[in-house]
């Protein structure tokens, strides 16, 4: 990272106008959100986060050290968790089905059908990101989206669930079935705070598939690793490869106390967390 000193001149290169958006884009592109929007947007986005993000990775060191530590860092790969192939086909069929880039885009279907298998009945699963198609709004999904298309898919994968998902987009908050959705801007503390009396305690799943930036996400470690249950994940989904860096510093100071696996695919990069990885071992494939 570099020093203070030369990061705020190059702020003021920029803002005087001797400095493009294509030269402040790679100074800042480890903190840039991988997602749609203007460049300008970005920049603005990683400007702030990269000022805040010491004090922010600070915080989630002091709230790493409060989960037990395991014995060591990555003991499993999530991969390995046994599961019926036709159920990673039906999950995936489901995302397609619904309209969900989850599915034939990227295949996350591999990964999420491991993971629910491993999750009990009643479960809650809670995925920030609907999908706006508001191209006003950064990390839109274009004025083709469906919104809330993996909440439909997975309520009806599993509907014994309940299903809980959170936007910055409040036109396209909606309700259905076993789904509630509701309000959430990532970038601020007290959403995530007016979030939490709402959505119950204690959570199964998170899904971050949201404004795709660093802050954002360490923002949702921060408020959701508390309120895991017990065999708890959170997936962060579409990591830009130029902040691999960022996430691997993060996979160091967890993965002692964490299951932490940073998947790195041709469609997209995730970071897996488990909150007890002794707990998930039944699941293991015995083959």
């Amino acid at each position: 990272m570099m020093t203070a000193k030369r990061f705020f001149k190059k702020l003021q290169d920029f803002a005087s106008g001797r400095k493009s958006q294509s030269e402040m884009v790679k100074i800042l592109r480890p903190w840039m959100a991988n997602s749609a929007g203007s460049k300008r947007d970005k920049i603005d986005l990683a400007i702030i986060d990269q000022e805040l993000f010491l004090d922010k990775l600070l915080d989630l060191i002091d709230l790493v050290k409060l989960n037990p530590q395991h014995g060591g860092p990555n003991s499993f790969n999530v991969f390995d968790i046994y599961v019926q192939h036709q159920e990673v086909t039906r999950l995936g069929d489901l995302f397609d089905i619904h309209g969900s880039d989850k599915g034939s885009h990227h295949k996350y279907e591999n990964l999420y059908a491991r993971i629910i298998s491993t999750l009990p009945k009643n479960s809650t699963i809670f995925e920030i990101g609907l999908g706006t198609p508001n191209t006003k709004i950064l990390s839109n999904m274009g004025p083709g989206a469906k919104p809330g298309a993996s909440l439909r898919a997975l309520s009806e994968y599993r509907l014994d669930a309940k299903i809980y998902g959170a936007d910055i987009d409040s036109a396209i908050l909606f309700n259905a079935k076993n789904i509630e959705t509701f309000y959430l801007d990532q970038n601020s503390d007290e959403s995530f705070k007016k979030l939490g009396i709402r959505i119950p305690e204690k959570i199964s799943l998170v899904i971050d598939d949201g404004l795709h930036s660093p802050l954002a996400n360490i923002n949702t470690l921060l408020y959701c690793l508390p309120r895991l249950s017990t065999i708890g994940w959170i997936v962060i989904e579409d990591i830009g490869r130029d902040s691999l860096v960022i996430w691997k510093l993060i996979q160091g100071i967890m993965e002692s106390n964490f299951l932490c696996q940073l998947v790195e695919t041709s469609t997209g990069n995730l970071f897996v967390i488990c909150n007890d990885p002794d707990g998930v071992k039944q699941f293991l494939s015995q083959g």
